[in-house]
């Protein structure tokens, strides 16, 4: 139980330095909730959903991927899978 606290609050600051640095580097982070790139036609429903919200593209990207495509600092992945990404440019 406290090492899922552990992985929800270090899960909480990485989704924080992705909305907050992240935006500044032409990222938006979509939540799970919203777009979940792991299920069947993920990636779809992700590029979708970034194209009605008028975003040029979108893509699914693992922690590492988007921490280097959105210019942030490396990060260990922890292992929850995909998660969508708007590019403004």
């Amino acid at each position: 139980m406290q090492l899922r606290n552990v992985f929800v609050l270090f899960a909480t600051f990485i989704v924080h330095l992705i909305t907050t640095f992240g935006q500044h580097h032409g990222c938006v982070y979509i939540p799970h909730p919203k777009v979940q790139c792991n299920q069947e036609g993920g990636l779809d429903l992700c590029r979708n959903y970034c194209a009605a919200k008028n975003y040029p593209s979108g893509d699914c990207l693992t922690f590492p991927e988007m921490f280097r495509r959105c210019g942030l600092p490396a990060t260990p992945d922890p292992g929850h899978g995909k998660s969508c990404i708007c590019f403004t440019s």
